[in-house]
């Protein structure tokens, strides 16, 4: 089993997450037949996928100007990982561009800049966190009515008030979402989680070590002051759960 990636420091998330032609125009004969011959890759047209950290890169290199090692401390990784994190983004980017496809930023192996890292050398996190399932990686987000099959998950510090985003790398699993996501806010050192739902085996996953509140249809923001202020109730519908689902 391969050691796990460090999350990388990101301090600004994109503005806009998807880029695209705005207009599609058939290939003539030769260019399509010489694409042909290069490689039938390029006439599928799925998205290019840019992760979080790999847009970071970009702007720190590109649109600031940085160089490699100044963005490697920024960023608290390896210089190598910069350049092979620097290299992958610009061929997806152009990838995109040549072959006319949709560029997606989303997803990736990030931290928000100023969280406290919880994957410390000392077993667990001393201080109260709070995990909510949500839309978007951004503060301003919506709760998601789903909890094992979130976009991403939000981690809120209430002793610090610090905030970081995790992707829900279960969130398209065949099967086992929920467990394996109970799994992601448990590693995480929540103590809390506020749903609007959860299955019996997340709940059985989190047996004496993380309570579940009933979240609202509202932000992420406002679910925690509801928290704070003593609003929000134990989560008591447990939805019957599926083994493997």
């Amino acid at each position: 089993m391969g050691r796990p990636r460090r999350c990388r420091k990101v301090c600004a998330m994109p503005e806009t997450k998807i880029f695209g032609p705005l207009e599609i125009k058939p290939l003539d004969k030769e260019l399509k037949d010489y694409i042909l011959c290069y490689s039938s890759e390029h006439l599928v047209k799925e998205n290019v996928s840019l992760t979080v950290d790999e847009y970071e890169v970009i702007r720190l290199l590109d649109y600031v100007g940085l160089n490699q090692e100044d963005c490697s401390k920024f960023m608290e990784i390896a210089r190598t990982t910069v350049t092979g994190m620097y290299n992958d983004a610009r061929r997806k980017m152009a990838t995109a561009i040549v072959e006319g496809r949709e560029l997606v930023i989303s997803g990736g192996n990030y931290e928000i800049c100023g969280f406290k890292n919880y994957s410390s050398n000392e077993k667990g996190s001393k201080d109260m966190i709070l995990a909510l399932p949500v839309d978007e990686a951004v503060k301003e987000t919506k709760l998601c009515i789903s909890f094992g099959r979130a976009p991403f998950y939000m981690f809120y510090n209430l002793d610090t008030d610090e905030v970081k985003f995790i992707d829900n790398l279960a969130k398209d699993a065949e099967g086992g979402a929920g467990i394996k996501a109970a799994q992601t806010i448990i590693d995480n050192d929540a103590k809390v989680l506020i749903t609007a739902n959860c299955g019996r085996n997340a709940v059985d996953v989190f047996e004496g070590g993380v309570e579940v509140y009933k979240g609202t249809e509202d932000t992420a923001l406002k679910n925690i002051e509801a928290y704070k202020e003593g609003r929000l109730k134990k989560l008591e519908e447990i939805a019957a759960g599926r083994h493997g689902k």
